[in-house]
């Protein structure tokens, strides 16, 4: 008798676990299938370039930080595919509106207009190299 019950403590073990590592694997399953050209194209911005770096605490996150109005937004490159966040200069101005991936990036001699390419694993996409492209769109 003894022994059934020791069984059914060991089955009801390995069944708990089991849903644990289930509903685990989906969460894990669900927050890494989200394109991630959505996070790009809800974000809204407009300002100037005050600061660009690569952020070592943060998986070496390509990170450009904008001035806008009273307050600063950081944008993550990371993703963005072609030399765009090599491309960006401090001083430079940049705008992108919700609901697409158009960049408009002003400087000095150059105003140009921009759309971003994500990079997604599971399309494993070409590079191109947007930055190369805009240079010499706009000293044609």
């Amino acid at each position: 008798m003894k022994k059934a019950y020791i069984y059914l403590i060991i089955f009801i073990i390995i069944l708990i676990g089991s849903v644990i590592i289930y509903l685990f694997t989906n969460k894990v399953l669900e927050i890494t299938s989200i394109d991630p050209s959505d996070y790009y194209v809800k974000d809204e911005y407009s300002g100037d370039v005050i600061n660009k770096f690569i952020d070592k605490k943060q998986h070496d996150y390509r990170t450009v930080v904008i001035k806008q109005e009273n307050n600063e937004h950081t944008i993550i490159f990371s993703f963005v595919m072609g030399g765009l966040y090599e491309f960006i200069e401090v001083g430079d101005t940049l705008s992108k509106k919700s609901g697409t991936l158009d960049l408009r990036l002003k400087r000095k001699d150059l105003d140009t207009l921009i759309t971003m390419q994500i990079y997604d694993r599971r399309k494993k996409m070409k590079i191109s190299n947007i930055a190369q492209e805009c240079t010499s769109t706009n000293s044609a």
